[in-house]
């Protein structure tokens, strides 16, 4: 992502996701996925992305239900 390479970090970082779904670095794995597709330019998906962090993950600590509002404002998505 640091290198503007958000297709190829959101297909590293799904991968990742894909194969751990239940590992406490789960919700970053989207969150992060959720970014480089925003970046990407592909927002419905990002949304999208962003929105299951929610869904899945219903306990999050305070800094990163923050910082998921953060990216989420930035990537323009519509309120839940």
């Amino acid at each position: 992502m640091q290198r503007g390479a958000y297709d190829e970090a959101a297909d590293v970082l799904l991968t990742a996701f894909q194969k751990t779904p239940d590992s406490p670095r789960a919700p970053d794995l989207l969150l992060r996925l959720g970014m480089s597709l925003s970046g990407a330019g592909e927002r419905d998906t990002a949304c999208r992305t962003l929105a299951e962090i929610d869904k899945r993950y219903t306990d999050p600590t305070p800094a990163f239900a923050a910082r998921l509002s953060q990216e989420q404002a930035k990537a323009q998505c519509p309120p839940a």
